[in-house]
């Protein structure tokens, strides 16, 4: 329009339940009316979607409270991955008390 010094583009983000990693994308300007120019350092944007849905998952122990014999030596405790499992993860643990 005459006069008119900016407008918007407007990008739908698709809100679902499925987890994605963080996505990038580039918009670029790529033509103008007749006898215009786009800025040659200024035509590309970089849009990032941040990760969503826990896309690498949620971690918790399977039961929050075990009990074992001493004379047993060892107990398993089962860690849980729920919601995403995208990628290779690591969890780190430490115990606390008195001889654990």
């Amino acid at each position: 329009r005459d006069g008119q010094s900016e407008a918007n583009i407007t990008l739908k983000v698709l809100d679902d339940d499925v987890p994605e990693e963080r996505s990038e994308y580039q918009l670029s300007l790529t033509s103008a009316t007749s006898g215009l120019e786009i800025s040659p350092t200024a035509r590309h944007a970089r849009i990032t979607v941040a990760a969503s849905d826990q896309p690498y998952g949620l971690f918790s122990f399977a039961q929050l409270q075990l009990r074992v014999k001493e004379e047993e030596g060892t107990v398993n405790v089962t860690v849980n991955r729920s919601f995403g499992s995208l990628g290779r993860v690591w969890v780190t643990y430490e115990t606390s008390g008195d001889t654990a």
